[in-house]
């Protein structure tokens, strides 16, 4: 690709790694083998902590080169804040529930075993545990699983599927696999319970446009009404 020669070298190298990253499926494919090496990473405890800032780093780098930023996955203003966050509260708390009554009995069934929530156990009756888990649940769960695999990654696998409509399908279904074999901590009932709540925050962001908004509202009112139930021995 010629390039006008006033260009800096800066720019220069910004022209080349888009040119290189756009629409690349080698490129696109090496990005999500190595984000599913850092989920590995995180489960085999080789990282601390979690794999979230780990595929922020990641997302960041990746749309950084490609010449947009968060915005161009869906992290922009809504069509409408009043409605994105009623709904995203009603649908938070309601689908709390229906785990707490239908999902997580059906998943207890089917699989023998109970989601495993033991390191929240500390929590109860703390108030400034809770608080620490409130801040984690709204910075690294609400947030930052949102961007990371709805935004992030449903995009790259999306557009490594060729980007129609049934490549979003595919995108969908493998991302909230994904995102639930992140929470083994939780034991295999937890992994089941999170493959379905990774298919409802996908398909939130789909519905809404591929904003973001919505399915962060509703990740993180679901897990403030799960810690609150906990916290208060429910």
């Amino acid at each position: 690709m010629n390039q006008p020669a006033h260009l800096t070298a800066y720019q220069s190298f910004r022209l080349r790694s888009k040119s290189l990253l756009l629409h690349n499926k080698w490129v696109i494919g090496a990005e999500v083998t190595l984000a599913l090496l850092v989920i590995v990473a995180y489960l085999a405890d080789f990282l601390p902590f979690s794999e979230t800032p780990y595929l922020f780093v990641m997302g960041w780098i990746s749309l950084r080169l490609r010449g947009v930023g968060w915005p161009s996955v869906g992290f922009k203003r809504p069509a409408s804040w009043r409605r994105t966050i009623s709904l995203g509260i009603a649908i938070g708390v309601a689908y709390q529930f229906f785990t707490g009554y239908v999902t997580e009995p059906l998943v207890t069934l089917l699989t023998k075993k109970e989601t495993d929530l033991s390191q929240f156990a500390p929590m109860k009756g703390n108030v400034f545990l809770l608080l620490v888990f409130l801040g984690l649940v709204w910075t690294v769960a609400a947030f930052g699983e949102e961007l990371n695999y709805r935004g992030y990654l449903m995009n790259r696998v999306a557009e490594l599927a060729g980007g129609g409509r049934w490549a979003w399908v595919v995108s969908l279904i493998l991302v909230s696999v994904l995102f639930g074999i992140g929470h083994l901590y939780q034991g295999i009932a937890g992994i089941v319970v999170n493959i379905l709540a990774g298919l409802l925050y996908g398909s939130l962001y789909l519905w809404s446009g591929r904003n973001l908004w919505l399915s962060i509202i509703v990740h993180g009112v679901y897990d403030t009404v799960g810690l609150l139930l906990i916290f208060s021995g429910k």
